[in-house]
């Protein structure tokens, strides 16, 4: 079993830095970022043709307040994104931290469910041909993905 958590522990690695749990890999979190700079940019339009004397107070204020409400809500929904996404982060770590301890007091399908959430393969070998023994042989990990 040392292997396995050896070998897991190296593919959490980076999971475990700084970097990988700064980043949102999430399309839906990108998505919401590339709105909110339009919704920005618009906003900075409106402005800018204010200024310019394009358009009067009443129109600015008549034209923003629907772009202020939509940023707004961008900017709750991405707080919200990145919430949830380091709440599950700390879950993960705590599990990842915690493994072996919960190895231990698992039952075999809790196990299994374990093993096929981490691995996707993972193929076992022995270092010697099959004996008729009643004493546990030695296993190595060939490959795990």
């Amino acid at each position: 079993m040392k292997a396995v958590f050896g070998q897991f522990n190296e593919l959490v690695g980076d999971f475990m830095s700084e970097e990988a749990s700064e980043a949102y890999p999430l399309e839906r979190l990108t998505e919401l970022n590339n709105e909110l700079s339009k919704v920005e940019k618009l906003l900075k339009k409106k402005k800018a043709m204010y200024e310019n004397d394009i358009i009067d107070i009443d129109e600015l204020i008549s034209s923003t307040t629907e772009l202020r409400e939509k940023e707004k809500e961008l900017i709750q929904e991405i707080k919200n994104i990145q919430k949830a996404d380091k709440q599950n982060d700390e879950v993960l770590k705590s599990i990842i931290e915690n493994i072996e301890t919960l190895w231990v007091h698992a039952n075999d399908y809790e196990r299994k469910q374990l093993m096929t959430t981490i691995f996707t393969q993972l193929v076992i070998d022995t270092k010697d041909d099959y004996q008729c023994s009643k004493q546990a042989r030695e296993i190595i990990i060939v490959s795990s993905k």
